[in-house]
């Protein structure tokens, strides 16, 4: 009786490790040395965001199937340069990121149909009048009329 025990936790335990061992966790970016050493930069991007009296806003259009993301009037010039990354924390094949191209109501559409649902990180990392600026927001992608 208890040698069947011993055995099955020991088999157990093996199972447990073997899987451990073969699964892939994306819990850090591929490039953490490098972000670690810009960590500083992105912080005054971020504080300099945070300042923003009116910063960048994303609405989510599940019936659509569409990320908005508008930027306030104060927040766009001619020289506005930038990209908008949608990061996936659990698998870093699936992130996304497009340059920010405004339409002339300060807007940009995101369609989201072919990515998974869940949620993400959406990170807008912008510069306008040399200044850079970034902010990070999670979100909610759910399937259509959810």
């Amino acid at each position: 009786g208890i040698a069947l025990l011993y055995v099955s936790f020991a088999l157990f335990m093996v199972t447990i490790v073997i899987y451990v061992s073969t699964e892939d966790f994306h819990l850090v970016d591929r490039n953490y040395y490098e972000n670690g050493l810009n960590y500083q930069q992105q912080l005054d991007k971020t504080n300099r965001a945070t300042a923003l009296s009116r910063k960048p806003t994303f609405s989510v259009n599940r019936e659509d199937q569409l990320i908005m993301v508008t930027f306030p009037d104060e927040t766009v010039a001619d020289n506005l340069t930038g990209t908008i990354t949608l990061y996936n924390p659990t698998d870093e094949n699936k992130d996304i990121s497009l340059p920010i191209s405004l339409n002339q109501d300060n807007v940009q559409w995101i369609p989201y149909s072919s990515l998974s649902t869940g949620s993400w990180k959406l990170k807008i990392d912008w510069s306008v009048n040399k200044k850079t600026y970034f902010i990070e927001e999670s979100v909610y992608l759910a399937s259509k009329g959810k």
